[in-house]
């Protein structure tokens, strides 16, 4: 996983329209909604992330 350091992820922030940060911020707070992630769900982010830093699995 890759580790944005604090000015990058604030520039970022700063760049996004607050719609879609509320909207990112509000489903990522859904998913450790009970503090932890559905093991089904960790497998399709780790997969699907691996995928998208072209990965072979």
């Amino acid at each position: 996983m890759t580790r944005l350091p604090g000015r990058d992820l604030a520039e970022i922030r700063g760049a996004m329209p607050s719609a879609i940060y509320d909207a990112s911020m509000a489903f990522y707070k859904a998913l450790w909604r009970d503090g932890r992630l559905d093991m089904r769900l960790r497998e399709l982010l780790r997969l699907k992330s691996a995928r998208l830093a072209g990965c072979v699995h």
